[in-house]
């Protein structure tokens, strides 16, 4: 049987943490963000990390974690790991840095967001609004949703999906053999080796 350790704190910011530890396994934090917002760190475990209806900055830090902004103006940071980022209302940052991410605003809000993939593969959707999405080098996923957005691949073999039915400030795949979807005869592509398959 695996023993368990479990540990609440109280960070001197307010950000409550619980730590979970159990024999053979990574260690895991559950993190509330301040009620008043403002810094808010990960730890090197594997976190879940829940922010405020401020505007937070969250750096997730190493290990695959899950971050949920929920409202105002945050800073998502995934650091280092696989990690889900997930913001919700307001105009929200997102930086995936090194791993696999997935990038996620919240498709029935109009916020206008900017996304930035970082190092490898990652999946971007930037909901309503108009945004900037970014994938960076990797075989990245990259979709504006709706709203007048800005679509940047990167290096990389990726795939952009700028269907919408409005014109898109850019459409562009950047380096690599890269496949865009969008609304013909409104976008127009720029470095897009394969269009609408």
């Amino acid at each position: 049987m695996l023993s368990r350790r479990v540990a609440v704190l109280l960070a001197p910011a307010g950000m409550a943490v619980m730590m979970v530890a159990l024999a053979g396994v990574a260690l895991a934090a559950v993190i509330t963000c301040p009620s008043t917002g403002g810094a808010c760190p990960g730890t090197d475990g594997y976190d879940t990390i829940t922010g405020s209806d401020q505007a937070d900055q969250i750096k997730a830090g190493y290990g695959d974690d899950h971050v949920f902004a929920r409202a105002g103006e945050d800073v998502l940071d995934g650091a280092t790991g696989h990690d889900e980022l997930l913001g919700e209302a307001d105009n929200d940052t997102y930086t995936g840095n090194r791993g696999n991410d997935t990038l996620t605003e919240d498709a029935n809000i109009p916020s206008n967001d900017e996304m930035y993939g970082g190092a490898d593969n990652d999946n971007m959707s930037g909901g309503g609004g108009n945004d900037f999405v970014s994938g960076g080098p990797g075989t990245d996923t990259v979709a504006g949703g709706a709203g007048i957005d800005d679509h940047r691949g990167g290096d990389g073999n990726d795939t952009i999906d700028a269907r919408d039915g409005v014109r898109d400030t850019l459409v562009s795949g950047g380096t690599g053999t890269d496949t865009c979807f969008f609304d013909a005869g409104l976008d127009q592509p720029k470095s897009c080796e394969i269009q609408n398959p």
